[in-house]
């Protein structure tokens, strides 16, 4: 399951941008195909940094909206701008905080994925020591 779709790149207004880098065969649509592989590569990064969360809800807003900027910062490639990059960058600095739980996550229900477990580790006596 991807983090954002098509449908999620659109709705932020980037449909004239997405025809713009995707159309190579001047069909005045957006190519699915390149626009699936940024998408994949976008999942991808958010894998890398939050892989490893098991409580992560996977349609929170903040986490669509991180994965929208990254696949649309791959869709411009060698015609890269300012203000791409930097919602990129942005959008990694906030993954890194969100793996490190230094930043919450908020699902659709406004709940947060912030546990308040603490782990503890204990052990049995030594069997071999000086006593024994």
């Amino acid at each position: 399951m991807s983090y954002c779709t098509k449908q999620d790149l659109i709705d932020e207004g980037w449909e004239a941008e997405l025809i713009q880098l995707t159309d190579q065969d001047g069909t005045g649509q957006i190519d699915d195909v390149t626009l699936g592989k940024s998408i994949a590569r976008a999942d991808s990064v958010i894998n890398r940094y939050l892989g490893g969360r098991t409580d992560l809800p996977l349609l929170a807003s903040e986490v669509v909206d991180l994965a929208c900027d990254i696949a649309r910062y791959f869709l411009y490639g060698n015609q890269m701008i300012d203000v791409i990059e930097k919602r990129y960058n942005g959008a990694l600095d906030q993954l890194k905080l969100m793996a490190k739980r230094e930043l919450a996550i908020v699902d659709a229900d406004g709940q947060t994925d912030t546990v308040d477990a603490v782990v503890t580790f204990q052990s049995n006596t030594s069997v071999f020591g000086r006593d024994a």
